[in-house]
């Protein structure tokens, strides 16, 4: 009895290709590549606040504020389309079409249901091993919640959850803060139901 195929794995150098010639971005894990699924309104909205936000605080400073459009080197096996991720001093890329950033200070994700797992664990392992990296920030959709990890200086990462309309979002690597509501503004939340017990 013969066992299943086993799918092939593409290399770094067909990954690139394939990205380039696709009409979707795709991402790139261990291997495997992922085409990027369409973000609902509610995700193009978190990220777009966020990036405004982000753009006039450091507008002056020696600090860019990249979008998805821009590919990011994870780690040498994990390339993504990081929703935000932020240098400051010169961007370093990767010589490849199109450009790869490899030096991020801050990455942002806005978590989804299809992307959460790989978000919360792929990706943050591939992040963690580049240097640059001081902040990972993840971001839900369906409630006014943000997950900080941030590098301590004996290479464990803090985490910070922050919850709430009122809470404040503040990346000291980049002197940045903002109020959720602002990121969340115009953002609605789906409604939970509760259930009732009916009387007896």
């Amino acid at each position: 009895m013969s066992g299943l195929p086993i799918p092939s794995l593409y290399t770094v150098e067909e990954y690139f290709e394939i990205d380039a010639a696709s009409d979707v971005r795709n991402e790139f894990f261990d291997g495997y590549i992922i085409a990027m699924a369409g973000n609902t309104p509610e995700h193009v909205r978190i990220s777009t606040n966020l990036a405004r936000h982000m753009g006039n605080a450091l507008d002056g400073r020696p600090c860019d504020v990249w979008t998805s459009d821009l590919r990011v080197q994870a780690s040498e096996s994990k390339y993504v389309y990081s929703d935000i991720s932020i240098t400051c001093g010169e961007p370093v890329f990767l010589p490849t079409k199109p450009k790869t950033l490899t030096n991020p200070i801050a990455v942002v994700e806005v978590l989804s249901s299809s992307t959460e797992r790989i978000d919360r664990r792929e990706k943050f392992l591939g992040y963690q091993k580049l240097e640059s990296l001081q902040h990972y920030v993840l971001v839900s959709q369906d409630q006014a919640l943000i997950e900080v990890y941030t590098r301590q200086s004996n290479g464990h990462w803090d985490y910070l959850p922050l919850l709430g309309l009122e809470a404040i979002l503040d990346l000291p690597a980049v002197d940045f803060s903002v109020p959720l509501s602002l990121i969340y503004r115009g953002v609605e939340f789906p409604v939970k139901l509760e259930v009732t017990k009916e009387p007896e």
